[in-house]
């Protein structure tokens, strides 16, 4: 093939392959407490608050775990980027995902205590007073912070109003 038809090739092919690689969008994880452990498909990446940059070519199980509080799982899935919209969509870029974001960004999750009932107004003033106990025992052998113990109670009273 003579060169200057091969470089009339390569121009013609050029934008089909433009974009190759894999778009990536940093996101930002928080927890309420923060400090908590994440896990981004099954691999450690750091502690809450953290950012991460993530394919958004595919979804992403996030796992949120702290001591003294319900593991959160997450499910992060790409959505249609809104400021992409109008533009042909073709080729390498769909499948890296050039097109989607990742909504919400930022990840907030409240973290829950398991002291917490699971439907609000359950039970008694007694079985607040043992929920909040137990917060209390924990506190004192260590396995919760004063922060922690402060924001179970607070999930405590809150469920009971």
């Amino acid at each position: 093939m003579p060169p200057l038809r091969l470089l009339r090739l390569v121009t013609l092919l050029l934008p089909f392959f433009a974009g190759c690689a894999t778009h990536r969008e940093t996101v930002r994880i928080e927890s309420y407490p923060p400090g908590a452990r994440v896990q981004i498909n099954g691999e450690d990446r750091g502690t809450t608050p953290l950012e991460v940059a993530l394919e958004t070519g595919r979804p992403h199980s996030l796992r949120l775990d702290r001591t003294g509080f319900v593991a959160e799982d997450l499910r992060l899935v790409p959505v249609q980027n809104p400021e992409k919209n109008g533009l042909l969509r073709f080729g390498p870029r769909v499948r890296s995902g050039y097109y989607q974001t990742f909504s919400p960004n930022p990840v907030e999750v409240a973290l829950r205590s398991p002291l917490v009932p699971p439907t609000r107004g359950m039970g008694g003033f007694g079985a607040m007073a043992e929920r909040v106990r137990t917060a209390d025992t924990m506190l004192e052998e260590g396995a919760i912070t004063a922060e922690d113990h402060g924001w179970i109670v607070q999930q405590i009273l809150d469920a009971y109003r």
